[in-house]
């Protein structure tokens, strides 16, 4: 295999053979090159809710969801043997209509978060509790099994 001629920003031209702007030659350096700074920012940027912390030991799968101001009743569980999705909404309180805000941030509304096992856990047997807005899911799990199973094979 021959080495690569590296190409000089000079040599750059597009599709109809009109040489490159810098700027033009800069961006498609950017789009062809194989990390793009700007792909890392959007993936720390993403903002998931809620925030959770996933841990096992040798019995169980725990969660821990961070869900301020989210009542019990307003949250929903649903469990399968490798996954479980967390959701629920939070509403607004009534809103004053002889205040003028400053600043706006929190949000209102339904959310979902999707979230895979580390272990299958038997869906019959998990408990959750919510105190002071942090809710505790234990998934006990269920027994692995090998996987495989050696079948002899008999002639009639």
């Amino acid at each position: 295999m021959l080495p690569l001629k590296p190409q000089r920003l000079d040599d750059q031209r597009d599709e109809q053979g009109r040489p490159l702007s810098l700027r033009e030659a800069m961006n498609r350096l950017f789009d062809e090159s194989i990390w793009d700074p700007f792909e890392d920012r959007r993936l720390m940027m993403r903002d998931e809710f809620p925030k959770i912390d996933v841990s096992e030991n040798d019995k169980e799968v725990k969660v821990v969801a961070n869900i301020p101001g989210v009542e019990a009743k307003d949250l929903s569980l649903e469990v399968d043997e490798d996954s479980l999705t967390l959701s629920g909404s939070t509403s607004r309180e009534d809103e004053q209509n002889d205040e003028r805000y400053y600043r706006y941030e929190r949000e209102f509304g339904e959310f979902s978060r999707d979230i895979l096992l580390p272990a299958r856990v038997d869906p019959e047997q998990v408990s959750a509790v919510s105190k002071n807005g942090v809710v505790t899911i234990t998934l006990p799990k269920v027994e692995e099994t090998s996987g495989k199973k050696k079948v002899n094979v008999s002639e009639e």
